[in-house]
């Protein structure tokens, strides 16, 4: 009795688990539509023939590039990338109630870093780098609210100072350009 009991707790406990995977195997797959079949109105974006706001994962070409994001409730949500043809990120960051939040990458069509920063309400905002195409720092600055502010420096492409140009609420206050010295 006590084996006949078990074989069927076992039997259950297996069914159980081939419908949880089967379950997160599904909930895992997504609906993509590319923008031939969605639209925006007022703000929104909306699915061809339907009347509420879409909902779903958004996945089409723009210019020899792919372009992917989600949409909640007819807002851009969560994460946004561009990928080259070969699936290379070009473009990398997070999106929320269409507007770009947290930092974001953008890189070279070899896959290398170009610049990062960070966006705060859709607006640059914090530190921001740009890079040459074999990874040495071009230059490097911070955001405020969109405007660029305070110490902004530029780097040759051997990393020595070019030069440092200081900001107030976007507008260029000071520059030093940095010059060779030369040893006799």
């Amino acid at each position: 009795m006590k084996d006949a009991l078990e074989g069927k707790r076992a039997s259950v406990l297996y069914k159980l688990l081939v419908l949880g995977f089967t379950f997160l195997v599904l909930s895992g797959c997504k609906s993509y539509y590319n923008t031939q079949n969605i639209y925006v109105e007022d703000g929104l974006i909306f699915k061809q023939g339907e009347s509420f706001p879409f909902t779903g994962r958004v996945l089409d070409t723009l210019k020899n590039k792919i372009v992917e994001y989600d949409v909640v409730g007819g807002f851009r949500n969560g994460e946004f990338c561009v990928s080259n043809l070969r699936g290379t990120f070009t473009i990398h960051g997070t999106i929320k109630n269409n507007k770009n939040i947290g930092t974001w990458y953008y890189f070279f069509e070899n896959g290398q870093l170009e610049s990062k920063g960070n966006f705060n309400n859709d607006l640059p905002h914090g530190k921001w780098q740009w890079y040459y195409a074999d990874g040495t720092l071009k230059s490097e600055g911070y955001y405020i609210n969109g405007h660029q502010e305070g110490e902004w420096k530029s780097f040759s492409e051997s990393g020595l100072l070019k030069s440092i140009t200081l900001f107030a609420k976007g507008e260029v206050t000071n520059e030093v350009v940095v010059s060779k010295i030369y040893s006799l």
